[in-house]
């Protein structure tokens, strides 16, 4: 069994219903990223920032107590304006870097794999700046 994920752009007063949803991607407008976790999005923040994954790890704590999920995280505003700016180049860059991390490595993604889920992922950052909303990542088991 696997960790369903969805990443979605909803206001923030709404993350309980995001919380509790069946399935946010659909319900809220957003994308179906199975695969992606936190820890992915903490090594992206990391190659972004310039920074450790020790140190943007305590900006990844779950908005949710559940113990068994489901689970939902805010994107850092950060990383979430720094997506949101990315040109085509600097996707590529940022693709290949991402890619080479252990996280993709060891789950057997391949490189094109990792820059598409990117390119999706800066058009919803996108979104949510132009709408002032938040980047949310949901996951379930």
């Amino acid at each position: 069994m696997g960790v369903l994920s969805d990443l979605v752009v909803a206001p923030d007063h709404a993350a309980a219903k995001v919380l509790h949803s069946s399935n946010p991607a659909s319900e809220f407008g957003g994308i179906d990223i199975k695969g992606v976790d936190w820890t992915k999005f903490g090594t992206l923040h990391a190659i972004m920032g310039g920074r450790s994954f020790e140190d943007v790890l305590p900006l990844y704590d779950p908005i949710s107590e559940e113990k068994e999920g489901p689970w939902l995280f805010r994107i850092p505003q950060d990383l979430v304006a720094q997506l949101a700016t990315l040109s085509g180049r600097e996707q590529e860059r940022v693709a290949d870097a991402w890619a080479q991390t252990e996280e993709f490595a060891l789950d057997g993604w391949e490189r094109t794999d990792v820059a598409s889920t990117l390119e999706e992922v800066c058009e919803l950052a996108r979104k949510a700046v132009d709408s002032r909303e938040t980047l949310f990542l949901w996951m379930c088991l």
